[in-house]
């Protein structure tokens, strides 16, 4: 039988780390009375403070299509603004918000292990809009096609700073007549890369399509008597590791999802390279075909 004292000790610690938060709102139709959270903000005792966006960048994508930049970028600016205000003051009281339609949520006081904590509490308590997934259920496996995809942004980036690469994007390798011919994203006399996403919202499937995307560097690798690639490498997209949309255990899913994708590329002298935005995967490609600086 358990005394007072050993159930004492299974009772966990209270966390200590103690902040405020406000969500940041935006009315897309000035009166309409429809708002959605864009950002989330929080202070903590000690002055640390942090302002992150809440609403996913493909989910932007998917509401404003070719004007998701925009929006993107008023996003940051509204961030910026509650940052410096934050900078100064260390209170969300008298911030003025750059543009029209966007207010700062009612302020609540909270406690976590560390601030990414309380963010996650307050995407988790305030942000609809996080948890979706516009594109889970796209179909890349065998071409990369749509528009919205990271795959064209990372092409499109590529192109712009180097015109004479687009030749070499979205190619197929034949093994054997019989074969299905391999998918590669960017297949040079020197370089094979693929290219996919890794979101904690969609693991499983992501993580399918990721080995899809090694089984067909696998083919260029074992197959590449002519060329001798120097590189062969698949880049991951993965969001930040403070990113507060996502809760602790999907992120360990992707951590444990990632560390699949290494030990199975490692086996077949694959490197796998995990990226969280565009200009990170031209860096790789750059690295590849020009030997620039990584």
């Amino acid at each position: 039988m358990f005394s007072d004292i050993e159930l004492l000790k299974l009772i966990p610690t209270p966390p200590t780390y103690k902040a405020v938060w406000a969500p940041i709102y935006f009315e897309p139709i000035a009166g309409s009375g429809e708002k959605f959270t864009i950002a989330v903000a929080a202070i903590a005792e000690s002055g640390e403070y942090k302002v992150k966006q809440s609403i996913r960048q493909h989910v932007v994508k998917a509401m404003y299509g070719n004007k998701s930049d925009q929006f993107t970028s008023l996003i940051d600016l509204i961030i910026s603004s509650l940052s410096a205000h934050l900078d100064k003051t260390k209170q969300f009281n008298n911030w003025i918000a750059p543009i029209q339609g966007v207010s700062l949520g009612n302020i609540k006081n909270t406690a976590s292990t560390d601030m990414l904590g309380v963010l996650r509490q307050a995407v988790m308590l305030t942000a609809s809009l996080s948890s979706l997934d516009f594109y889970s259920n796209d179909d890349e496996i065998e071409q990369y096609s749509s528009d919205n995809t990271w795959s064209k942004q990372v092409k499109d980036l590529v192109v712009n700073n180097h015109p004479s690469l687009d030749i070499y994007f979205n190619k197929s390798f034949k093994v054997v007549s019989e074969a299905r011919a391999a998918k590669i994203f960017f297949l040079s006399e020197r370089t094979a890369i693929n290219t996919e996403r890794l979101r904690p919202s969609n693991i499983a499937i992501d993580l399918d399509r990721n080995k899809a995307r090694l089984l067909d560097l696998f083919a260029v690798h074992d197959y590449d008597y002519f060329f001798k690639r120097n590189t062969h490498e698949l880049i991951v997209y993965r969001p930040l590791e403070d990113d507060p949309t996502f809760s602790k255990q999907q992120m360990k899913r992707l951590k444990d999802a990632l560390l699949t994708l290494e030990e199975v590329g490692d086996k077949h002298s694959i490197i796998v390279t995990p990226v969280s935005t565009p200009q990170q995967a031209l860096k790789r490609i750059e690295r590849a075909e020009f030997n620039f600086a990584a």
